[in-house]
């Protein structure tokens, strides 16, 4: 399934346009991460922020990926509101 074909990544998508239209350009990535949060947390979709994920290169840790937020069905979200801007 392609993602602009998956209901939960348009529902996503959907929420960092309301986030954008509602706020506008020109603030901080974390304001935005935050306003996003709250429309995750008012569409009842449960999310992590800035969980550590290690990366591994041939059987060794090499270090660790940071997302924004991940959420349930596996989504991660990392600057995601860049294309908007």
């Amino acid at each position: 399934m392609h993602e602009e074909e998956d209901p939960f990544t348009r529902q996503l998508i959907g929420f960092a346009i309301d986030v954008h239209r509602q706020l506008g350009p020109g603030l901080m990535e974390s304001t935005y991460e935050r306003a996003f949060c709250v429309e995750l947390d008012e569409h009842g979709v449960p999310y992590s922020q800035q969980l550590r994920v290690p990366v591994f290169y041939k059987g060794h840790l090499i270090g660790e990926y940071r997302p924004d937020l991940a959420s349930a069905p596996l989504c991660v979200v990392g600057q995601w509101l860049s294309p908007l801007l």
